[in-house]
């Protein structure tokens, strides 16, 4: 577990680096005619490192917001927060802040500004619909995420790489919420949004599809009761997962597609383009032969 944490904090440095540097080039293309390549390369940097800066400092509190997450109390979810306390011992982890996003979809993510700033976020369906069995194992299995600095390196990832659809999807969440003062950038981030499957290659690229199902079987490590683990992803497959807030570029930190076969999300067209999941069947499966 130690060398994948080491591994994902190096590629999310690689990530942060490459998208300072992604960005400072075409900065440096774009203005180099005006400005003289002294003053163009300087620019460059100081725009590359400020968005590095900022996708690092303020993704996570993006994914949140574009989500509909709202903070857990103790005092209205405090089954919730009694798993959380537990399992975050078991697990070795530092505890996470608790999210609820409202939606009757059983869902539930983590995020992270850094490694040990983490956020755990569930739908009031999942909070609902699950026993403490399955709640515990679903919450196991986001906690090895962050563990394994996954979800550092995941959400650096939707930050860099999926940086214009999460923007585009939260400046179009801003402008419904009365910020008109954002339509310029909603529009301007909607226009990008045209180049939708390149977005979704390179985050598919950056996603490794194996993820769900190593999780699931470190879950089952922590709380040592695999129908447990098992029993939640059938709740899943039976129920929807479907939850209608959410960036589409943030898609693959859900423990299942957010997305349904008539999404009705903001960019639903482009939605399953951004669809990594291995499908919850495949999962089980393994799952019934340990």
């Amino acid at each position: 577990m130690n060398d994948l944490a080491s591994h994902n904090k190096r590629r999310a440095a690689v990530q942060l680096l490459s998208f300072a540097l992604v960005l400072a080039a075409v900065v440096f293309v774009l203005s180099v005619l005006f400005v003289g390549p002294v003053i163009a390369l300087l620019v460059g940097v100081v725009i590359g490192a400020v968005a590095a800066y900022s996708a690092l400092r303020f993704g996570a509190s993006a994914i949140l917001t574009v989500s509909g997450a709202q903070p857990a109390s103790r005092e209205k979810y405090p089954r919730f927060h009694n798993l959380v306390d537990g399992l975050s011992v078991g697990a070795g982890v530092v505890r996470p802040e608790l999210y609820v996003v409202q939606s009757p979809g059983v869902n539930v993510f983590t995020v992270a500004r850094a490694p040990g700033k983490t956020s755990l976020c569930a739908t009031t369906g999942l909070l609902r619909k699950l026993d403490r069995i399955e709640l515990e194992a679903v919450v196991a299995h986001e906690l090895t995420h962050v563990r394994a600095l996954e979800t550092y390196s995941n959400t650096v990832t939707v930050a860099t790489v999926g940086s214009v659809p999460l923007l585009a999807d939260y400046t179009d969440l801003a402008v419904q919420n009365g910020r008109k003062w954002m339509w310029p950038f909603a529009l301007l981030f909607g226009l990008l949004m045209f180049a939708a499957p390149l977005f979704a290659w390179l985050l598919r690229r950056f996603t490794d599809p194996d993820q769900e199902c190593l999780a699931d079987l470190r879950g089952v490590a922590v709380t040592r009761y695999p129908p447990g683990m098992a029993a939640a992803l059938e709740t899943l497959k039976n129920t929807s997962t479907v939850v209608d807030s959410g960036s589409r570029a943030a898609a693959h930190l859900w423990i299942s597609s957010p997305f349904g076969a008539d999404d009705a999300n903001r960019g639903a067209r482009s939605a399953g383009l951004f669809e990594t999941h291995p499908p919850l069947e495949e999962r089980i499966a393994v799952l019934r032969e340990l």
